[in-house]
């Protein structure tokens, strides 16, 4: 007995025993070994706390992991003049996701495959050719309406920018530099693409392979027609803080999606009487915001849309809103017990805005939410193992993950987890080796795709990366059907015609899956090369 005794014990031992990863850092341009790499891995499960491991590659590129436990993980490299997440495969331009070490599986042969970064050099120049100072100048690439940011840096004293650390691809330049007081003649400079266009249907992009410099780029800042907005601010707001009104691109409710390309930017102190004047507003679509900041942290106390269009805008009223305090409460419903204590609940502006809020939930299931402006806003948490999110109620209303609606004042909110969560695995086909896993998408039946993928379902991340042997998993799931799309990619300017959205929804498994169940799917994945013939632009 006690020879079987210790023999189990022995096999539990070997089973628990932390393992090995080791192999080897590649510039994937040149094949050779990158020395000096600092690399990191980190647990891709938040509870308990990430396991965190560090390494660095010799001078022959090798590195060493010891006692790793088994688990999924996602690495980080650090090496000057490369991008900190290395490649999938050498063929391959999509970023390595996770990877997963099993139980008694070392890891002894890996390459992680380093992509050196790319650069943008150039200067901004006013109508005569002379260098403009302090000028802002922005990377960014058209994303599901929106022109997302990329890197950007302010120009010297010679009108110099050198922006790094991009992936290749197909970019576009913006510069703008803010009017100092109130613009003369009513002329100011404009938001310019390059080479000097204030629209962005005149942009010229800037194409870059992997580890290359641009040829010297040149952005000719043009003037034109700027407005003045002024005004007062009505109502209470907290005197001892600084208190600004800024302008902010407007956006569509739910989407984020911006309305404008022109870029504002503009802000102004609030004086005493509660007056503001904001200069050099180019036209365009905006919010006029009220935003406070003290005590670390930052409220926003009201806004109002507004067009600025010929004219400068005068004798606006806006009107204070002061900020919601939020009670909330979570509550399990269903057999058996669920940790809730510590679980963090984030609420973020559905459109443009600096309203957002967080709060720890207690043991008693209960939360608290500050500075909670009355805006729309989407909600973001993770809800605890072996639960999942039955519904959530805003005041006396039931609501959606996109619309979080406390515009009306409301100040409860709660949030129902069942005890009988669904699961979803499967595995995804690669029509050729040299594809990237990839990750898998899920989306709630009758959701339009690629409606705003950021929480489309509550408590539930709407991406699920695919490790090395091809699988994923989706868990804590409310029951009901679901539609699935594997690709190697994901980054792309989203569907711009019904029938480019045709092609993508024909391409997706539909899965329906009961309370406490477990659904699986087999996939086949979506090159990037397809998502291309699609008219999809997978450029970053």
């Amino acid at each position: 007995m006690r020879y079987l005794a210790l023999l189990l014990l022995s096999g539990v031992l070997l089973a628990q025993k932390p393992l090995s990863v080791t192999g080897t850092v590649e510039n994937v341009a040149t094949g050779e070994p990158v020395a000096k790499v600092n690399l990191s891995l980190r647990g891709n499960n938040p509870n308990p706390a990430p396991t965190v491991l560090w390494a660095t590659s010799d001078a022959e590129g090798k590195f060493s992991f010891a006692d790793v436990p088994a688990g999924s993980y996602v690495v980080m490299v650090e090496k000057a003049g490369f991008l900190r997440i290395p490649l999938s495969s050498k063929e391959s331009k999509a970023p390595m996701t996770t990877f997963t070490v099993r139980p008694g599986a070392t890891l002894d042969k890996m390459t992680f495959y380093l992509q050196p970064h790319a650069v943008i050099i150039g200067r901004v120049v006013d109508e005569e050719g002379e260098p403009v100072e302090r000028a802002t100048v922005q990377v960014v690439v058209p994303r599901n309406g929106q022109l997302a940011p990329q890197q950007g840096m302010t120009t010297n004293d010679l009108g110099e920018f050198r922006i790094a650390g991009l992936m290749p691809g197909k970019y576009y330049l913006v510069a703008q530099r803010q009017s100092m007081g109130a613009p003369s003649g009513k002329l100011g400079y404009l938001a310019t693409f390059y080479p000097s266009s204030s629209e962005f249907t005149g942009a010229t992009p800037i194409e870059l392979k992997s580890g290359q410099t641009s040829t010297p780029t040149q952005i000719m800042l043009r003037r034109g027609s700027v407005f003045k907005v002024s005004g007062r601010v009505v109502g209470a707001w907290p005197r001892g803080q600084n208190s600004s009104v800024s302008l902010l691109a407007r956006r569509t409710p739910g989407t984020g999606q911006a309305t404008t390309f022109r870029w504002g930017g503009s802000q102004s102190a609030l004086k005493p009487d509660g007056s503001f004047e904001i200069p050099g507003a180019s036209p365009g679509d905006y919010h006029l915001v009220l935003i406070s900041f003290g005590n670390g942290r930052v409220a926003e106390l009201g806004r109002m849309p507004i067009a600025v269009a010929q004219a400068d805008l005068e004798d606006i009223t806006l009107q204070v809103q002061p900020p919601l305090k939020v009670q909330g409460k979570v509550r399990v419903d269903g057999e058996g017990e669920a940790q809730v204590e510590g679980m963090s609940i984030s609420l973020y502006p559905s459109e443009a805005g600096m309203g957002m809020a967080m709060g720890q939930v207690s043991a008693a299931g209960a939360f608290e939410l500050n500075d909670v402006s009355r805006l729309a806003y989407q909600v973001n948490f993770r809800a605890p193992a072996n639960t999942y999110v039955k519904k959530i109620v805003v005041g006396d209303k039931e609501v959606t993950a996109a619309g979080l609606d406390f515009s009306n004042g409301a100040t409860e909110m709660e949030i129902v987890l069942g005890t009988k969560p669904a699961k979803l695995t499967g595995s995804v086909k690669r029509v050729s080796e040299n594809q990237a896993p990839g990750r898998v998408i899920l989306l709630p039946e009758g959701m339009a795709f690629p409606e705003r993928l950021f929480m489309s379902l509550p408590g539930v991340m709407p991406i699920a990366p695919v490790d090395q042997e091809g699988s994923f998993t989706f868990s804590g799931l409310p029951p009901g059907k679901f539609r699935l799309l594997a690709v190697e990619d994901i980054q792309f300017d989203g569907p711009k015609s019904k029938e480019t959205i045709e092609k993508l929804e024909a391409k997706m498994t539909k899965v329906e899956i009961a309370e406490g169940a477990t659904g699986t799917a087999a996939l086949v994945q979506l090159s990037r090369k397809e998502l291309a013939e699609f008219g999809l632009d997978l450029g970053q």
